[in-house]
């Protein structure tokens, strides 16, 4: 992906983007699903409604962050040396919350009933075709 954004040769600029962070994040969701599920659910959450409460300690920064930290929530640019520079695109931390919390959805909706599943629709009832 580095090369068909650049097109250079000497892969002076990599690029991490959408794809790397959602590979990033189904990384962590693996490790994460041998936890109880209201862990998982409880830090998709936490991820997603305190994501953006990171932005007031980062205001107040004065300094540059380093590279772990832009990985994981502020994109930016980071020196690897010899000319070549490290674009961080898309942070993972975003990324892997919403993972959690479709993993969670799926697992909520995998352990609904079948026959609700197929008698209700939309609020309403259903009569399947095969009664009489």
């Amino acid at each position: 992906m580095s090369f068909a954004f650049t097109a250079d040769i000497h892969y002076s600029f990599f690029v991490l983007e959408t794809l790397w962070s959602i590979g990033a994040g189904m990384v962590i969701l693996g490790l994460m699903i041998h936890l109880p599920f209201k862990i998982i659910l409880a830090t998709g959450l936490l991820i997603l409604f305190g994501h953006n409460l990171i932005d007031l300690a980062e205001r107040s920064r004065q300094t540059p962050v380093p590279l772990w930290w832009n990985l994981l929530h502020q994109p930016g640019v980071k020196p690897l040396g010899n000319g070549h520079n490290l674009f961080i695109l898309y942070p993972f931390l975003s990324w892997a919350g919403l993972m959690m919390l479709g993993y969670c959805c799926g697992k909520l909706f995998t352990g609904m009933d079948a026959l609700k599943e197929t008698k209700y629709y939309c609020g309403r009832e259903l009569v399947p075709s095969y009664s009489l």
